[in-house]
């Protein structure tokens, strides 16, 4: 094995370790907003104004990029445009300005960890030096245009663990009268058939 081999597997050894951390963080991180969250809904007389979900319910939620406060209404317009608010509930996903740090840290990690292993790989194949250069820069422009929307869906639930994400706001009059509207539709069908 060369020594540009052995450096390969030892990239991958190492990454291997640095994600499982990682993802250990993580999981503590919103373990810890978790536990922080079951206490402010305990530690008052007044008893929570909504019930508290799941933590599988909340993973489900954020996988499917629903609103982590009412899982019925979608976090995303688009691939990467997100709503402002839950079309649903009325919930601000990210109240504050700099919110979009966070998924763009993990959008960067994934798109430099797979650089990293794809090039491991190609130098372990004894790939040409094109191929370590280009393979490499795909799977980083891939893997990190990849992961947008969970990225995204899974900072709006840790904010919303966290306490930190948008109250509830009633949704507009306009998208009320919408809703209502399709409903005495709906209702008018069933009785024309009925």
């Amino acid at each position: 094995m060369s020594s540009s081999q052995q450096t390969a597997v030892a990239l991958l050894i190492a990454l291997t370790i640095a994600g499982a951390l990682a993802l250990m963080s993580g999981f503590l991180i919103i373990a810890m907003a978790w536990s922080e969250y079951g206490e402010q809904n305990r530690g008052g007389a007044d008893p929570p104004a909504e019930p508290r979900p799941s933590g599988g319910t909340l993973m489900r939620r954020a996988l499917g990029r629903r609103c982590p406060r009412c899982g019925r209404g979608p976090l995303f317009k688009g691939y990467m445009t997100m709503h402002r608010e839950c079309p649903t509930c009325g919930a601000v996903f990210w109240p504050n300005e700099g919110e979009w740090m966070g998924p763009v840290v993990m959008d960067y990690t994934v798109a430099a960890g797979g650089a990293m292993v794809a090039w491991s790989i190609t130098v372990l194949l004894s790939a040409r030096e094109f191929f370590q250069i280009i393979v490499p820069a795909l799977v980083a422009a891939a893997g990190g245009a990849a992961v947008i929307p969970w990225s995204r869906s899974f900072w709006t639930l840790f904010l919303y663990v966290n306490g930190e994400m948008g109250a509830a706001q009633p949704p507009p009059a306009a998208e009320r009268g919408r809703r209502l509207t399709r409903k005495l539709i709906a209702i008018g069908r069933r009785r024309e058939h009925d």
